[in-house]
This record gives C-alpha cells, structure tokens and sequence, in this order.
C-alpha cells in the first residue's frame, strides 16, 4: 500500500489534501525504512505517547482478550499462525491494529469526525478530541491542534 502513497500526493495536494502516516515505531528506525524503500511521503513516528490508543488503533492484550476470547474458535487459522511465528498469543498480535482517520482544519481549528480502526472494525467518531498533541517526525513535530 505505500508503494502508491508518493504516487497520490500531486493529486492530493491539488486538492488541498496531504497524507500523513503514522506508526508506532521510533522515528530513526521509520525514517530508516522509508530510505531504504525510496518513499517520500511524511511518516510520523506515535512512540512514546497515547496516540494510537487514543485513535483506537492499540489495545492493550487484556481489551482484545475481552473481545477475541468468544470467536477464538472461529478465527481463521492463519490468526494463531501469525500469531505463534511473532511469538505472541492471538490476543498479544491483535493488540496493534491499522486504521485511518481524517482530519479537517478550519481555520486554526482541527478535528477529526471520524475514524476507521481494525481488528475491531467499523467507521466511527474519533473517541477522544485531539488537541495539543505533538509527534516526531523527520527533525519536526507535527502541528498540535489548538
């Protein structure tokens, strides 16, 4: 999927859009990779703080245990394979999702109406406002929200 990313920003930034990824691995190791992989695009680094959970993109092993635990019996096989060669439970590999999320600004004002996080699913309102939050990337942080 990042392959393309650099491929969208002209027609991104034509529409006064910008794509900004996000992950949980310390900035050195992210910028690192995207070096090697000869991407472009902005990747921010959310190590060290709540963001992702905020989002609703990590969840500690006991959230996912409450949830997973009833349909272990129905996940594919694959889950539990992943699972064993990251040397972790079903619930341990499930604590880290992906998910999008969009954010407006108007004027100085930011927000994000909504947001869409996996394994849990489903579109949904941002859970909790973002505001003052900052995050690394190359050398920078992020604008925090007002």
């Amino acid at each position: 999927m990042a392959d393309g990313f650099d491929g969208l920003m002209p027609h991104l930034r034509a529409r006064d859009v910008t794509l900004i990824c996000v992950s949980a691995a310390p900035i050195g190791k992210l910028l690192a990779y995207r070096e090697r992989m000869g991407w472009r695009f902005t990747w921010a680094s959310s190590s060290d703080s709540d963001f992702n959970a905020d989002m609703g993109f990590s969840s500690t092993p006991e959230q996912v245990r409450e949830w997973v635990t009833p349909m272990l019996g129905r996940l594919p096989p694959i889950a539990s394979r992943n699972a064993s060669e990251t040397g972790t439970d079903v619930a341990g590999y499930l604590t880290e999702g992906f998910g999008f999320s969009v954010f407006i600004r108007d004027g100085g004002a930011a927000g994000c109406p909504v947001t869409a996080a996996e394994p849990q699913g489903g579109v949904q309102r941002c859970p909790r406002a973002i505001r003052g939050m900052k995050h690394r990337t190359a050398g920078a942080e992020l604008p925090a929200s007002p």
